[in-house]
């Protein structure tokens, strides 16, 4: 069920959903280049580098989160 939500979270804002699932330096990673492009997003001329970052920083916090594009949700695997 965590992992549901760790995906949720990392679908609104990458990062969240990776620390919630205390992959720490992962997560902060995420978080910080997701800031980092809405930040250059908001600079006209930096938007271009901006775009693919945060596509970017969206397919790793899926990846994370352990989202399978087969089914299309989160990879079953037995709680520990």
């Amino acid at each position: 069920m965590i992992r549901h939500i760790a995906l949720l979270l990392n679908f609104l804002i990458p990062g969240l959903g990776s620390l919630l699932l205390s992959k720490w330096r992962v997560g902060l990673s995420q978080f910080a280049l997701w800031t980092l492009a809405i930040l250059a997003f908001s600079q006209d001329f930096h938007a271009f580098f901006a775009v693919p970052i945060i596509g970017a920083a969206y397919a790793w916090g899926l990846y994370t989160a352990e989202y399978s594009p087969r089914t299309g949700r989160v990879m079953s695997r037995p709680e520990s």
